[in-house]
């Protein structure tokens, strides 16, 4: 199986940043607009899931992470029957970010909210959820 997208969530010990998109570009709504959301985007021509999950980071928030903080998660099966190759990105502190036109604002949030956040995809926080389930 091979993946069509990838996304990246930044942790610090029991905290994520989620960023929230958009909800219209250039007039047509955006998938999963007004969402809480990884960062995230379509793997491009000769790139691993892994240097897309960075590089789509790096465009959208202008935080570089070094690919030896980032972790696969594991990969999650979209409405499209495209795929998405979940990353997370482990961090000693969190950095300031600051959001390109795909989002209007992000958030640190803590596992243990992570079900209160509204609206984010299930298929995300069970991902997180397995995550911090694994990690604590």
């Amino acid at each position: 199986m091979t993946s069509d997208y990838a996304a990246i969530c930044l942790v610090n010990k029991d905290s994520v940043i989620l960023s929230k998109r958009i909800l219209i570009f250039e007039n047509k709504p955006v998938n999963f607009g007004g969402y809480w959301s990884p960062f995230a985007g379509s793997i491009e021509q000769g790139e691993t899931p892994k240097e897309c999950a960075i590089r789509e980071l790096e465009e959208e928030s202008e935080f570089s992470i070094s690919p030896n903080k980032v972790f696969f998660q594991n990969l999650i099966k979209r409405k499209d029957n495209k795929y998405l190759s979940f990353f997370i990105g482990v961090l000693d502190e969190f950095p300031k970010i600051t959001l390109d036109y795909e989002h209007t604002e992000y958030n640190i949030f803590k596992f243990d909210e992570l079900e209160k956040i509204k609206p984010l995809d299930k298929e995300i926080l069970k991902s997180l959820k397995k995550y911090y389930e694994n990690k604590v």
